[in-house]
């Protein structure tokens, strides 16, 4: 059993339910709680960390197209800065940067544009030719990469680290985590 999962019995009703227990549904539980809302119960199918979050990186940037999703994960990006802490929990972020890589010319026009509008609202990345893409990433087969947008702030999490410590701390603040549950 993972620590923080609920083993007792359940109560008969809830404030609020949330419905997975990956990083989104342990993220809300916990902000939640850390609000004083502490009437509430995360439901997953499986285990917490079992979905999306157990299958996917947590990759981390906030180098987009629009103004609403780079201000929304220019915000988030400096959540992560700061969360290991606020958890008291090592999520092994690290910022070693964040690249999207472009295989064709339309594909490397769209990163130009990209780059263009990301001065604009302040977004900090750059553009790397095919020989620096290459030096930077040099796993990457050659070729297929015309060019890349880079982030140098944007990095990565462990999502099962991640996903470890919004679930203690949200077991500790009262939220219910409970898995093998279908609902």
């Amino acid at each position: 059993m993972l620590p923080g999962v609920h083993t007792g019995d359940l109560r008969s009703t809830y404030g609020v339910v949330i419905i997975g227990a990956g990083v989104q549904g342990l993220a809300l539980a916990y902000e939640l709680a850390k609000r004083g809302v502490t009437d509430v119960l995360v439901v997953d199918k499986s285990w917490p960390g079992s979905g999306a979050s157990g299958r996917n990186g947590e990759l981390i940037r906030s180098a987009f197209s629009s103004p609403e999703w780079c201000g929304l994960f220019d915000l988030a990006l400096d959540k992560w800065q700061t969360l290991g802490a606020e958890l008291d929990y090592n999520i092994l972020f690290n910022r070693d940067g964040y690249a999207v890589l472009a295989s064709t010319d339309d594909q490397w026009a769209m990163l130009q544009r990209d780059r263009a509008f990301q001065a604009t609202v302040g977004i900090r990345s750059e553009l790397l030719d095919d020989r620096d893409a290459r030096r930077l990433l040099p796993a990457a087969a050659p070729g297929l990469v015309r060019g890349a947008l880079f982030q140098p702030h944007g990095g990565f999490a462990h999502h099962d680290s991640v996903v470890a410590g919004y679930l203690e701390r949200a077991a500790a603040r009262g939220v219910h985590v409970v898995g093998g549950r279908q609902v």
